[in-house]
């Protein structure tokens, strides 16, 4: 079955690759987080954790994991790259406002060289 017969292939496909630019955008974070430990959500807002971009991440809701991963990159000012890989993942979310405002928001944030 090619993916034009099954639209839902389709879609999984592009939120794989979307996935792994969210990964890409989670490697270009400063090394300190690299042995960052995980903990459960608990449930409530969403307010912008590692532990949320994980979680969203592993129960296959990209869109969330996005949103918790731009949050916290904002919030400590996270290298350009990151939001590179988040501007890309947003497009492959279907998401092109997101991959414009953060491009927006990195452009107005980091000098150029």
């Amino acid at each position: 079955m090619t993916s034009s017969e099954n639209p839902n292939k389709e879609r999984w496909e592009l939120e794989e690759k979307a996935e792994e630019f969210l990964l890409a955008a989670r490697s270009q974070l400063p090394k300190k987080y690299d042995t960052y430990v995980y903990q459960s959500v608990p449930n409530g807002p969403l307010v912008g954790t590692l532990d949320e971009f994980n979680e969203f991440l592993n129960v296959g809701e990209p869109e969330l994991a996005w949103d918790a991963l731009e949050t916290f990159a904002k919030s400590i000012k996270a290298p350009p790259a990151t939001f590179v890989y988040l501007a890309a993942a947003a497009i492959f979310l279907n998401k092109p406002e997101k991959a414009i405002a953060v491009a927006k928001w990195t452009a107005d944030t980091w000098p150029r060289a």
